[in-house]
């Protein structure tokens, strides 16, 4: 609730297979802002330029 990250674009990934993902509601869409599939993970947002809340993310994929 507390965390904010940094989203540049106004476009979206529709997934078509069933990744484990993390999603958002964002104007009424349902919008996937992570996916983790096997050892291959991913995001949909800047974790870089997300401050310490993207420093949290950045650090939990090393930890994985």
């Amino acid at each position: 609730d507390k965390d904010s990250f940094y989203f540049v674009h106004s476009y979206h990934c529709a997934l078509q297979a069933s990744y484990s993902r993390l999603s958002i509601e964002f104007n009424n869409l349902d919008v996937t802002v992570g996916v983790r599939h096997d050892n291959i993970l991913g995001c949909q947002f800047h974790p870089e330029k997300s401050q310490k809340s993207g420093q949290k993310i950045l650090t939990e994929f090393l930890r994985m």
